[in-house]
Parts: C-alpha cells; structure tokens; sequence
C-alpha cells in the first residue's frame, strides 16, 4: 500500500530486515538513516507479534532527522507504551477489534494521530468541544480550510463512505467495555498466547523468537505451514497465516499464530493436539 501511494510523489519505501529475534535489525536502520530519510513507519507490536524497543527506534529516528510513525495495535495500548511516551510523531493503526465484525474483510476503522504541527495535513475533519455565547457545551470545526470546496485536486480531506457507522460501533464497545474492561481484554489476549506458546513448547513445536509478544507469534509447523492450515481448517480451525512466501528466510513451515480473548481452553487444546499430530480431520 505504501509503494502504491508514494510511486505517485517518486517517494522511496526501503524495508529494514528483521534481526535474528524478529524485531527490527537496529545495525541496518542506522544504516539506512545514514542516508536522508524523511521517516520510519514502527508497527508495535511487529508483524510477527513481537515487542520492539520503540524508544531506540525513536531515538534513531529523530537522531536522523527523522519523523518517527508508528502503527499502533489499539488493544496492545492497554499494556504496554503508548506512542506518545517514546515521542511518536504521527501514530497509526487500525480499529477493526475494537469491536468490528470481520464480515469477510471489511468495513474496517482506522484511525490517525499527530502531534500538533502536523494537524493542518491531516485528512477530514477536526472537532473540538467549545462553548456558546450563552456558556452552553457545544461542538465545532476546528482548523477547517474549506479545502474540500475549494481545492479540488490539492485537497487532503477524505472522501467518507460509513466511517461513521464503523466510529460509532467502535465507540460503543470501548464505552461499554470500560477502562477496566479493555484492559480485561487485552490481558486475556496476551495470557492465553502465552498459555498456548508454551504448550505448543512441550509439545515440541519450533518457536523461532521467544516469548517477546503480545498476542501473536509465529510457530514451525509440522508438514510445512499451507498443509498445517488445511488439516486445523478441517477441525474449524483458523490456524494462521502462513510466511514463508514473504519471508522465505523463516522456511515454508512458519505460520503467524494469534490468539484473542475469544479463545478458551479448549480451543487451545485442540490447536495443541493438531500441531502434536493428535488430531485428524473431522
């Protein structure tokens, strides 16, 4: 997605490599910061689930001359740093779980911070809370240049769509949910990866990266990971996404395991068996 918005503006998207733990390899970003970089794009946790250490990043980053964006895991934020702790620039992500049905690949909710400096680029529109002339509470558009009317073509407001809806349905899960509550769930999502990481360890399973994540993690499975998928699929299982076509160095049995609140214990237990051999197709 990022090589296909920044072909448009001749901006060049450089991937680091990941060290041998799967984070981030700080020797070749401090490479490649070298050279003049407009920014680094962190996801937190990375795509193989783990923890990085953001505020090296950060410090990288910024030490370049650099923005620091990062994606964020909404869920994750209940646990570890936010952002705005190690000096994110402009954070990311998206807001599918927060209570967001999957309804087979969309509609999804992302959602953009940014320090002040950058808010007179960001898409849409900005709210505040204000009051009347009468000291009532009441709501306006905030930094509104009317770009949308005017600016044709250079505008940055977004076209909307039910981005609304998505909001609303997101706003209504976190206020039910409560503070506690949210972080009921991720505490949950990362007990119960951490339950089955080390059974998945008893029982034999190759676990590349340690223990460094927060719900998802990637496993060696048995047979090759595409027919891994295929046997657990047969017992209405999700088993993960297979990794070895983008990331040939893992091997063609590296498979992304996540595992949320939903989960019980005997679903753990049956993923278990599946990767031990135990069970057969339904």
């Amino acid at each position: 997605m990022l090589d296909s918005y920044a072909a448009g503006k001749d901006i060049v998207i450089d991937e680091a490599p990941f060290s041998s733990d799967g984070t981030v390899d700080k020797g070749k970003l401090e490479e490649m910061l070298a050279e003049k970089a407009a920014a680094v794009v962190l996801a937190q946790p990375n795509y193989f689930g783990l923890i990085e250490d953001a505020r090296m990043v950060s410090e990288m980053a910024h030490g370049a001359g650099a923005l620091l964006i990062v994606l964020a895991d909404p869920v994750s934020l209940a646990l570890i740093e936010p952002p705005g702790a190690y000096d994110a620039d402009i954070v990311v992500g998206e807001g599918q779980s927060l209570g967001i049905a999957q309804s087979f690949g969309g509609p999804l909710l992302g959602f953009l911070a940014a320090k002040t400096p950058y808010l007179r680029k960001c898409p849409g529109r900005l709210i505040s809370a204000t009051v009347d002339v009468d000291g009532r509470r009441g709501y306006t558009m905030t930094l509104q240049t009317r770009e949308q009317h005017i600016r044709r073509e250079k505008a940055t407001s977004n076209i909307c769509t039910n981005e609304g809806l998505v909001a609303l349905a997101a706003s209504v899960y976190l206020a039910t949910l409560g503070e506690d509550g949210f972080r009921e769930v991720a505490v949950q999502s990362a007990s119960k990866a951490r339950t089955l990481y080390r059974m998945l360890k008893d029982a034999g399973a190759g676990l590349p990266f340690g223990e460094n994540f927060f719900q998802e993690f990637v496993m060696t499975a048995p047979g090759g990971a595409d027919a891994f998928v295929s046997k657990a699929r047969k017992r209405g299982v999700l088993a993960g996404i297979p990794l070895g076509k983008d990331f040939p160095s893992l091997g063609d049995g590296a498979l992304l395991v996540a595992v949320t609140e939903k989960r019980t214990m005997r679903d753990l237990e049956l993923f278990r068996d599946l990767v031990a051999g135990k069970g057969g197709a339904a």
